[in-house]
């Protein structure tokens, strides 16, 4: 069973992703829903949160700012 802690980060990058998609990376949708980890997690779980989220962004098929170089 998941803990209240992994279905919070669950939802967190399902919202990410979806805006991401649904309104682009520069989007204030997408900027607002990444604003929410960062207010809610420390330092450490943030760094791993991240990490995950650019997993999922990349599986959605999102392109990342550094996908360019």
């Amino acid at each position: 069973m998941r803990t209240n802690k992994e279905n919070q980060k669950k939802a967190f990058i399902k919202n990410i992703v979806n805006s991401a998609v649904h309104f682009g990376l520069d989007s204030i949708q997408c900027q607002v829903a990444m604003s929410v980890p960062q207010r809610t997690y420390r330092f450490n779980e943030l760094n791993r949160f991240i990490g995950e989220m650019t997993i999922a962004l990349r599986n959605a098929g999102v392109k990342l700012p550094g996908d360019n170089i």
